[in-house]
This record gives structure tokens, sequence and C-alpha cells, in this order.
């Protein structure tokens, strides 16, 4: 996890490879049911895998940001450019087959079904390309690349993660390399289906991982802010940040009318206006992600803290910790519930299994447990005046560098 500063990708076994595995939610144990070598290999938010479920067919799209490192390979740098998009059916969880791969000049990043559809979207590392495409009985079919206009910003250096509107007629982009946050509109009768919609708002530094309220009315995302510190000497108290925009999905103007000298009528303010509806700490340290409860009412951070920082290094932390919001849903309006440490070296991913429950994946631990990644388990627990505990449950041991998990067969 430490590769990130510097550059040692540590011992690994001669026989490892990159690994689908598909676990079963049902037992408690989760245990393995199935797997499959497949490239996944990743260093940037987690969004890099989308599930869908077609008629009675069931598949996982993974977009391979690094290649498989080589056999021996002990830095970062000796990782190949990933350039694969690789579709596995996993309508028999336990015999996962590779059934679709289509290559890519530029670096895969985020891909992301369009809600109800076939239809999926991939941006890229290092230009502001957005590819659309569709799965059709098992195969990939690439329909458009276009690009996304924003004259004022220069160039787009990377378009890190995309995301739908639950209506799947709009969606967003973080612009970690710009520090902004844009919404688009899509028309899939274009051959230039996305154009900004809306006013392009500003973030926090290197804004990363964002999703719209499960009732579409508001987008969150956070900020990680300051990075390559490894003494953590300038983080000092800074923290994450979790922003907080309301959603505007009408071209009505929010402002009354008023009649201009020529007698027409004029808005004082736009037809399609976003704003900031709040901003709050999320956490000492590196909150890349969250998670929406299914109701709209919970958020949960999950703060790498500076875990991922080697050993030696004075800011490295031993702990991650999740970090736990109230959300009002209607307004906008956030407010911090506190936290919760546990083991774990560069946690990536978080999502809702049920309504009061979720799962987290760690990449690695410390001491006995070296070279072990994870999955964990955790039950929210409301009390009366609306403080919630959040109760560790069990911890299914993975292999070192765990990133990524989705949970299937959720309706």
């Amino acid at each position: 996890a430490s590769a990130y500063v510097d550059g040692d990708l540590g011992e690994r076994p001669a026989t490892a490879t990159d690994r689908l595995e598909v676990l079963d939610g049902d037992q408690p144990e989760l245990s393995t049911i199935g797997s499959l070598a497949v490239s996944n290999s990743v260093r940037r938010w987690p969004n890099s895998a989308a599930l869908l479920s077609q008629g009675n067919k069931e598949y996982l799209l993974i977009a391979e940001q690094d290649g498989p490192a080589p056999k021996n390979a002990r830095a970062l740098n000796e990782l190949k450019r990933g350039r694969f998009l690789s579709l596995v059916e996993v309508t028999n969880p336990t015999a996962p087959q590779l059934v679709d791969q289509l290559p890519f000049t530029g670096i895969p990043a985020a891909v992301a079904f369009r809600p109800g559809t076939g239809t999926f979207a991939l941006t890229f590392i290092g230009n502001d390309s957005l590819v659309t495409g569709t799965v059709v009985e098992g195969q990939l079919r690439i329909l458009t690349r276009s690009r996304i206009e924003l004259p004022k910003l220069g160039q787009i250096p990377a378009i890190p993660h995309f995301t739908w509107h639950p209506s799947g007629q709009f969606a967003a982009v973080t612009l970690a390399g710009n520090d902004r946050v844009a919404f688009l509109r899509f028309d899939p009768k274009s051959a230039q289906p996305f154009t900004v919609w809306g006013n392009v708002m500003r973030s926090p530094p290197l804004p990363g991982v964002g999703y719209f309220t499960h009732n579409g009315c508001f987008f969150l995302h956070t900020s990680i802010g300051l990075t390559g510190d490894e003494e953590q000497a300038a983080y000092g108290e800074q923290t994450s940040i979790l922003s907080i925009i309301r959603f505007d999905s009408t071209e009505t103007a929010d402002s009354p009318p008023a009649r201009r000298n020529d007698g027409q009528l004029t808005f004082l303010s736009p037809a399609v206006s976003h704003t900031k509806s709040g901003q709050y700490a999320f956490g000492r340290g590196y909150v890349e992600t969250f998670a929406i409860s299914p109701d709209d009412r919970l958020v949960i951070g999950l703060n790498m803290r500076a875990s991922w920082l080697p050993e030696q290094a004075p800011g490295q932390t031993e702990n991650s910790r999740l970090e736990a919001f109230t959300l009002d849903a209607e307004r906008g309006i956030a407010r911090w519930l506190g936290g919760h440490d546990f083991a774990g070296i560069l946690p990536e991913c978080i999502a809702f299994t049920a309504p009061r429950e979720l799962a987290t994946v760690s990449f690695d631990h410390l001491y006995n447990n070296r070279g072990r990644g994870s999955l964990d388990r955790w039950r929210l627990v409301e009390n009366v005046g609306g403080s919630v505990e959040i109760l560790e449950g069990r911890r299914r041991w993975l292999g070192r560098g765990a990133h990524f998990f989705l949970v299937g067969g959720q309706k």
C-alpha cells in the first residue's frame, strides 16, 4: 500500500496473480464459491468495476487501470499501463467466465452502467474522453466516443470518477486535476451524447468519489486535500471534506420573473442552477469514498487516515476509521455523529449490504496479519437521540491487495 509513496511493491508470492473472487453473502463466513484470474489492478478511486443484470444473465464489467505485475516485480513503475475493458459473466457464481475483452489506447478509469439498461460509460486517465458502450448477448460494443467541453477550464487531465443520476438522464463527473464537479445531460440518440448541464461547481482540492442521493435531489462528493506529504507534517488538523450540492434537474429558473424594458420576461437566476448546500469536515485523514444508506438517512465515510504510509514514516497510523453522518436528503443537511477506529491498511471500498449493514475491504494489515487483506462487515444501531453505534461483525480474510468489491443480488 505504501507504494503510493516509495514506489516499493513489497514482497509478493511468485504465484500471486490478479483474481476475481465470488463470495457467498448468505453465509456468515462469506465462503469463496467462485474464482477467476482476470487483470483488475488499480491505483485510483474504487470505481473500476460495475455489475449488470440483463434478463437472466449477470455480468461484471472491469476497467483495467494497471496491467498485471510482471513476475518478481518490486517497483510500482514496473507495472504496465492498463488498457483492457473485460466482461465477466457471473450468472453461475461458482464458475465465472471471461466472455469478452476490448483494448483501449488510453488508460481506463471509471466505469458505470446507466440505471436499468446495458449502456455503460467509461472514462480515462490522461484525457477528457468519455466512451459509451453496451452489452449485447455477452459482447461489448462501443457506441460513441466524445469529449466534455469545458473551455474555461483549459485541459482536463483526467476524469477519475463518473456516476449516473438515478433517472439515467444525467450524470456527474469529478475533475480532480481541475478541482471541479460537472453535471452532464445524456442523450442516447446523439453522436455526442453528453453535454454540460448547468453551472460547473468549484470543489475543495482533489475531489474524489461522488454519488447522488437515491431521491436524486443532491450530489455528495469527497475531497481529500493534500497528498504527497510522507511525514504528514503539513497535514495538521486538515480534514477530508464532504460537499453536498443541490442538483437542479429542471430548466425552470428559481428566481421570480421580471419584465425587461422591451416587455420580455427575464430571470435573475439561470434556467439550470446547481448550488452548494453544505460542506463538512469528514474526518482527519483521507476519506476517498463513502456510502449512502438505501433510505438516504446515513452517510458512512471510509477514512484510510495515514495507514498507507511506509511504516517508518512518522505520520503513519496503525488504524483506519469509519466516519458517520446523518443526512437530511430533502434539505441537503448533514450532521457528524462520530467514528469508529479499526485495524486495516488502505481500505478503499465501502457499500451497504442492507439498510443498516455494510461492508468494507482493506488492502493489507500489520503485525501478525501482514500480507492479508480483509472484507469486514459492520452493523449500524440507531439510538434514541439520533446517535449511531458502529458494531463490528465478521471479518473474512482475503489475499493481500483486496481493493474493490460489489454486492450482487440486490434489486
